[in-house]
């Protein structure tokens, strides 16, 4: 596809990059059975290292659609495990001691394909995992078990919900009933087959394999220059968000997909990406079309929408200092990988994959460039919108520091909740804040007063440093008669409504508990 390869479209990406601050960036395109990929920018800015089609990124939330895939071939090859697995089979069934959510109705409905389509009914709950950092760091199998300390906020198979976590339960159901390590069923029945040499499950596999001096450089923007974001491989992104690879690595898995090579089968194929829940609120799957609108739906590990009347087939991702993109146009056999190494690039790869579209539907001209503009234009307004922001919660906090009425030390302390485990409450630069930093998504929720000793306004900053504004959520403490603080609660899911806070009470063996 000569468009990649055209000086104008290479002067617009460039500039979109630096609109997006994005250092580096790839591009591959499948056209039929052809491979076309281009780079732009530095893989690294120090040392400067040139990005190239072969730079390894992390390709976040576009790993989903492997993880489904092997379920697939779970499903399709079940006579060689002694545990069968259809699409609806009950998760239960399957994982009997390990699955189990917060209700019996629940875990008595929900099948694989519900996990795998984000409708289980549980909220994101991402706040509760553990990192590899931590003295007890969570596994698939310990996410899996703490299931049924996370409240629902929906009933199974009603409603769409984002769930990292789910696909987490999906790789250990792959374990359980292959025997194997999530990493090696990957490597033997999908990588290997399709040739995909420089794709990774985890960061230390890169390094070991001698291609870390291939890995690009994870970055976010703030204040006016790039920051390295210390990237770590955990145990929750084996399967749901920490695969890595190149563009023209993770092309050949867009290829085969396109034209069902082998191990992926025509019925594997549709059963993936067969819609299976509408993403859009108060619609069903029935309504699609109805109203003329280009409805999006989910599949297992895939979106499925409209472009210009045109099906796409496509996923997205976005973690600290990277952002992903891929898609097939079915009906033109046309696909593309987009991969960089900031979180501009999340927002960056939706341009190029419309121009990409554009191009192949040969969308009239004076058609083109009205989604750039306002998507550049949105991107500055919220980069305007959190410098405001943060200045304004600074200011707050310092306003409010010294209105407490009672001595800060009767705040601090660990405290536990058995799904989200614990957290310490601590004193940072004058004010309290609440330490999730053990956590997967390392985290700090600073503390500003507001009234009664008991009422505060909590600013969620993840420490990865994403480019979200701060998070404001509500937070509560509860005395008892002798005046000590023994419980806090924080609305860590907002899913699960504005007045539902999560109660962490005090844990006085802290000091001496690994935490």
């Amino acid at each position: 596809m000569s468009w990649l390869d055209e000086p104008a479209t290479i002067s617009r990406i460039k500039n979109l990059m630096n609109d997006f601050h994005v250092p580096g960036l790839a591009i591959a395109i499948v056209d039929g059975s052809e491979i076309r990929s281009r780079a732009f920018g530095n893989a690294s800015l120090d040392p400067p290292t040139p990005c190239t089609p072969d730079t390894i990124f992390e390709v976040a939330s576009c790993s989903k659609a492997l993880t489904s895939l092997a379920v697939a071939l779970l499903v399709e090859n079940e006579h060689e495990f002694s545990t069968k697995a259809q699409w609806d089979s009950l998760m239960s069934s399957l994982l009997p001691d390990d699955f189990v959510l917060s209700t019996a109705e629940a875990t008595n409905m929900v099948t694989v394909e519900d996990v795998l389509s984000h409708r289980t009914g549980l909220p994101s709950h991402d706040l509760s995992i553990l990192s590899i950092e931590s003295k007890h760091p969570d596994t698939v199998r310990s996410i899996t078990r703490n299931l049924r300390h996370l409240a629902l906020s929906k009933e199974p198979k009603t409603t769409y919900q984002y769930s990292n976590m789910m696909y987490t339960v999906a790789t250990h159901l792959i374990e359980t009933l292959s025997q194997q390590s999530f990493s090696h069923f990957l490597r033997e029945r999908i990588l290997r087959p399709l040739g995909m040499t420089s794709t990774f499950t985890g960061s230390a596999q890169v390094w070991a394999s001698g291609q870390g001096d291939r890995f690009s450089t994870p970055y976010f923007f703030h204040d006016g220059k790039y920051h390295h974001t210390c990237h770590q491989d955990t145990p929750q992104g084996q399967g749901a968000g920490s695969i890595q690879s190149s563009v023209d690595d993770y092309a050949k898995f867009i290829r085969a997909m396109m034209n069902r090579m082998d191990p992926i089968t025509r019925p594997i194929y549709e059963s993936v990406t067969d819609p299976r829940i509408s993403r859009t609120p108060g619609k069903t799957l029935e309504d699609r079309g109805k109203d003329g609108s280009p409805e999006a739906s989910y599949a297992l590990g895939w979106d499925v929408k409209h472009y210009r009347g045109a099906k796409i087939i496509a996923h997205d991702g976005i973690i600290a200092g990277y952002g992903s993109r891929m898609f097939m146009l079915p009906s033109q056999n046309i696909g593309a990988v987009i991969l960089g190494n900031s979180e501009g690039a999340f927002h960056l790869s939706a341009i190029i994959q419309n121009s990409i579209l554009d191009q192949v539907l040969e969308t009239p001209f004076d058609q083109r460039g009205g989604f750039a503009n306002s998507r550049v234009k949105r991107f500055k307004a919220q980069e305007a919108r959190r410098e405001k922001n943060f200045k304004r919660n600074f200011e707050r906090r310092e306003q409010a520091k010294g209105t407490l009425q009672v001595d800060m030390e009767a705040y601090q302390g660990s405290f536990w909740n058995i799904g989200y485990r614990t957290l310490i409450v601590r004193e940072m630069d004058g004010c309290l804040c609440v330490d999730g930093r053990d956590h997967n998504i390392s985290f700090i929720v600073l503390l500003e007063h507001v009234a009664d000793n008991t009422i505060f306004r909590g600013y969620l900053v993840e420490i990865i440093g994403d480019e979200s504004d701060e998070e404001v959520l509500p937070v509560r403490f509860k005395f008892d008669t002798e005046g000590k603080v023994i419980a806090v609660g924080l609305g860590l899911e907002k899913a699960l409504g504005s007045d539902h806070l999560i109660w962490f009470t005090r844990d006085e063996g802290w000091e001496q508990r690994d935490v």
